[in-house]
C-alpha cells in the first residue's frame, strides 16, 4: 500500500484556519483511497487536527518561549520517521526549506500567489521561499487554474508538474446556530479585509446607493477588529449605524450564511475564493468579483461585478438585490455549483497524484 506523510508546518504555524482544515480533510479521506496516511504534527497547536479521530501528535496551546522551535523540533521528529518509512510520498503542508529524504518523492500544494502579484503588501511567506519550495517538489497541486497559471507564468514552473485538485465547502456538514438579525436584512463580507480584499471600496460603493443603505447593513464576519483605518473611511463615508463587525465560530459563520441577503465578495485577487463556495452551500446568493479564480469557482452561479469600478459593483449590487427573481435564481444556481466541488472529489484526485509520484520515483 502506498504511504504518505504529512509534514508539520502548517500546524506548528496555524490555529485555526482554511490550509490546516484542507489537510485535515485529505488526512480523513486519502486512506478510503487505498492510501495509508501519517500525520507527523509534533507539538502543535492546531484545533483542526485536535478534532481528528486520528493520533497526529500532542496539542499544547501555549508553549511559552518554547513555541519559538517548535517548528524546527517538529520537522526533525518528521524527518526521522520519513527515513524509517522507506517509499513515502511526503505531502508539505506549507512552504518550507526544511530538507526531508531525498529518497522520498516531495508534493505540494499551492494556494494562491498573492505575494508575487501585490509585492505592496505584506507577505505572508518569506521572500523568495515558495519559489524554492516549487522547484525542489516532485510535483505541485494548485488548487485551481487560475493559480496553476500563475505559477506557470511566474516561476515558469512546467505545466506537467502541476496537477489542478479544487477544494470544496466544510460548512455544509455544520449546523448553525440562529444568529445573524432578519433574515434577508444584511450583506455579508467573510474573512479579511484589507489591502487586495478591496473591502474599501465595497463599502464605498454600499455608502453610494440610497437603495443599498436603506434596505440592508453590510456585516463584516471575521478578519479581525476593524482598523482605525477602516473606522476612519466607515465615519467618513456616514455609514457607521450600518456597518458593523462580528466572529464566530463555523455554526456561527453558517448562520450567517443563511440570514444574508448576499454574500459580497470584492477581491481583486482569489487562488480559489471559499467563502464563494460556503455560501452557496447555505443557500446564499453571492455578489462578488470578476477576479483570479472567482469565475472558475463560480461558474454562472454568481453575479460578477468589475471589482476596480465602484460604479459598476454598485450597479450590479442594486439590480440583484433588487430582484428577487434573481436572487431566487442564484440560489438554485448555486445549489447546482457547488456539487461540483466535494472533499471525497479532492482526496480522490490528490490520491493519484500520490500514485502518480510515487510511479515516477520508482522507476
Amino acid at each position: 500500500m502506498l504511504r504518505i506523510i504529512y509534514t508539520p508546518e502548517i500546524f506548528s504555524l496555524q490555529r485555526v484556519g482554511g490550509i490546516s482544515r484542507y489537510i485535515c480533510e485529505l488526512i480523513t479521506r486519502v486512506p478510503n483511497q487505498g492510501v495509508s496516511a501519517k500525520t507527523v504534527a509534533g507539538i502543535h497547536f492546531n484545533r483542526h487536527l485536535r478534532r481528528l479521530p486520528v493520533r497526529a501528535g500532542f496539542y499544547i496551546p501555549k508553549l511559552g518561549p518554547l513555541g519559538n522551535y517548535r517548528l524546527q523540533f517538529n520537522q526533525a521528529i518528521c524527518r526521522r520517521i520519513a527515513a524509517r518509512t522507506p517509499s513515502a510520498v511526503i505531502h508539505c503542508t506549507y512552504y518550507s526549506d526544511a530538507e526531508y529524504p531525498a529518497s522520498h518523492p516531495l508534493v505540494l500544494t499551492v494556494y494562491d500567489m498573492i505575494d508575487e502579484l501585490f509585492p505592496e503588501q505584506s507577505a505572508a511567506v518569506p521572500a523568495g521561499l515558495k519559489r524554492r519550495h516549487c522547484e525542489h517538489a516532485d510535483h505541485i497541486v494548485a488548487i485551481s487554474a487560475v493559480t496553476k497559471q500563475d505559477l506557470i507564468d511566474t516561476f515558469r514552473i512546467p505545466s506537467e508538474k502541476i496537477t489542478v485538485v479544487h477544494l470544496a465547502d466544510s460548512l455544509s456538514a455544520v449546523s448553525s446556530r440562529n444568529l445573524g438579525g432578519s433574515p434577508g436584512s444584511y450583506l455579508l463580507h467573510v474573512g479579511v479585509r484589507k489591502g487586495y480584499k478591496n473591502f474599501a471600496r465595497f463599502l464605498e460603493a454600499f455608502a453610494a446607493s440610497s437603495f443599498l443603505k436603506d434596505k440592508f447593513d453590510v456585516v463584516a464576519f471575521g478578519g479581525g477588529d476593524f482598523s482605525a483605518e477602516e473606522t476612519d473611511l466607515i465615519a467618513r463615508l456616514n455609514v457607521a449605524k450600518k456597518v458593523r463587525f462580528v466572529a464566530g465560530d463555523d455554526r456561527a459563520l453558517a448562520s450567517y450564511y443563511r440570514n444574508a441577503a448576499a454574500l459580497v465578495f470584492p477581491s481583486l485577487y482569489e487562488g480559489f475564493g471559499l467563502p464563494v463556495l460556503e455560501a452557496m452551500g447555505q443557500n446564499c446568493p453571492v455578489i462578488c468579483s470578476d477576479a483570479g479564480s472567482l469565475r472558475e469557482i463560480g461558474g454562472d452561479a454568481v453575479a460578477y461585478f468589475d471589482p476596480r469600478d465602484v460604479e459598476n459593483m454598485q450597479q450590479v449590487m442594486e439590480q440583484t438585490l433588487g430582484s428577487a427573481d434573481r436572487l431566487n435564481d442564484l440560489r438554485r444556481l448555486g445549489s447546482a455549483r457547488k456539487e461540483f466541488f466535494s472533499w471525497d472529489k479532492c482526496a480522490q484526485e490528490t490520491a493519484d497524484v500520490y500514485r502518480r509520484v510515487a510511479r515516477r520515483s520508482a522507476s
